[in-house]
């Protein structure tokens, strides 16, 4: 498993975790200002992370 696997399989992880305790805490908050300062495929893994852990969030919430 590549490392970028391994991160987006944390962050799944943390989100379903999260989700089982009714806690929304996703790895980025991606601001205007981050938009400006980091390149495209930054922003892009920024968001891939948090569409991971939301992935993850909605299956904790469901197991509630």
């Amino acid at each position: 498993m590549s490392d970028r696997s391994r991160d987006l399989q944390d962050h799944h992880n943390e989100g379903q975790k999260d989700g089982s305790e009714n806690k929304y805490e996703p790895p980025h908050s991606i601001t205007p200002l981050d938009q400006l300062i980091y390149n495209e495929s930054t922003i892009d893994e920024l968001r891939e992370d948090n569409d991971a852990y939301d992935k993850g969030y909605s299956h904790g919430r469901d197991q509630r």
